[in-house]
């Protein structure tokens, strides 16, 4: 680990190598062993320096030939080894130059120099701040969840078997959706060609649609088939435990999708921290899974343009 000023770590070392460096004008080499890290620092110069401009250092032999021209750092020396390479009037690797210098170029360069703070470790009141931020009630757009629930509340009925009915929420001052026809027949192609592929995939693809059509939960759409208006979801497999999926945030022609113009609700299911507390609390955990629970749920026939695949 490499510390910085208040010894605090800066980073952290990858290992440490020995390696000679050796002067260009002499036969003075010195042994290092150093500690080897991402990167040094920034580009040194930021830009390139006319060394030109001092006619006073023509003549002499420069330990870095190059030390005008921006590049990256290699090596930084520690003051352990400062002594043996500078020292009154010896010169071991060449001369070396100090001090300030104007730029001097033709393009027009801008040097920035800046500074950030960073805190890897945070302070007490940060804790006890996010400490209490879990025990807060989560604060809601509640003008937007009234909206929903009394769409919801004036628009949903029930049938003679008990299924309820419901509308899409859609915005009240929401754009027209663009065409979804083309995306979603391209879509389309593509899912054939990969089933194509895959027998076993295929069987299972069309033994779901098959069992979507049995059980009713999908009308055929008469002709014409394309019609302004409509939203047509694409749809693909997914592996592992197969399942479709149906991407009702597919955007059409304009960027919109069926998603961007629904009001979103209050979130319906428990927040993760009361999860894992009953969890904690309990001796015994259940949970169950309602099946095909959002088929249960049958959109108005109005709305049902929105939802063709």
């Amino acid at each position: 680990m490499v510390e910085g000023i208040g010894g605090v770590a800066c980073t952290r070392t990858k290992g440490s190598v020995r390696f000679t460096i050796r002067s260009i004008f002499s036969q003075f080499e010195l042994d290092i062993h150093a500690l080897v890290i991402g990167s040094i620092s920034s580009v040194t110069p930021a830009v390139s320096v006319d060394i030109g401009q001092w006619g006073h250092l023509a003549n002499l032999q420069l330990g870095d030939p190059y030390f005008g021209t921006a590049g990256n750092v290699d090596v930084l020396l520690g003051v352990d080894v400062w002594g043996s390479i500078v020292e009154k009037d010896v010169i071991r690797l060449g001369w070396v130059v100090f001090g300030p210098a104007s730029v001097q170029s033709t393009s027009n360069a801008t040097v920035g120099i800046y500074c950030t703070q960073i805190r890897d470790e945070p302070y007490l009141e940060d804790l006890i701040c996010n400490f209490w931020k879990l025990e807060e009630v989560p604060v809601t757009s509640k003008c937007l969840d009234d909206e929903c629930e009394r769409f919801f509340a004036t628009t949903h009925r029930r049938t003679a078997e008990g299924c309820y009915i419901v509308r899409l929420p859609l915005c009240q001052d929401c754009q027209p959706l663009g065409d979804s026809y083309v995306s979603a027949r391209r879509q389309l192609s593509r899912l054939e060609r990969r089933l194509t592929a895959d027998p076993d995939m295929h069987a299972k693809y069309l033994a779901f649609m098959r069992e979507y059509d049995t059980l009713g939960h999908m009308e055929r759409v008469l002709e014409p088939f394309v019609q302004p208006g409509c939203y047509y979801i694409p749809h693909h497999a997914v592996v592992g435990i197969f399942r479709v999926v149906f991407n009702a945030s597919a955007p059409t022609s304009n960027g919109l999708s069926l998603n961007d113009l629904q009001l979103v609700g209050p979130p319906i299911q428990d927040s993760l921290i009361n999860i894992i507390l009953r969890f904690r609390r309990y001796a015994v955990a259940i949970t169950a899974d309602v099946e095909k629970m959002f088929r249960q749920v049958l959109v108005a026939p109005q709305d049902r343009e929105f939802q063709r695949k």
